[in-house]
């Protein structure tokens, strides 16, 4: 389920794909030729999402990664 506005003041744009440019062109070219409508980024745009997560392994190690777009890291301890 989406909820369009939950991250306000993020713009919406309805059927509107935005990929970063080091994305391959037949990848790109693919996807438009499918119907979306392709929208590009410079790489590693600040513009894309920037996401940090941590996720708990079976062993109950926590294994984390930053996205390389912000200003961001990962530490353990």
């Amino acid at each position: 389920r989406s909820f369009p506005w939950t991250f306000h003041p993020h713009a919406y744009e309805p059927g509107v794909l935005t990929i970063e440019g080091r994305i391959s062109p037949e990848v790109r070219d693919g996807l438009a030729r499918r119907g979306h409508v392709v929208r590009m980024l410079p790489d590693f745009s600040p513009a894309a999402a920037g996401v940090c997560a941590v996720r708990r392994l079976g062993t109950g190690t926590l294994e984390g990664g930053a996205d390389p777009r912000r200003e961001s890291y990962v530490a353990g301890w």
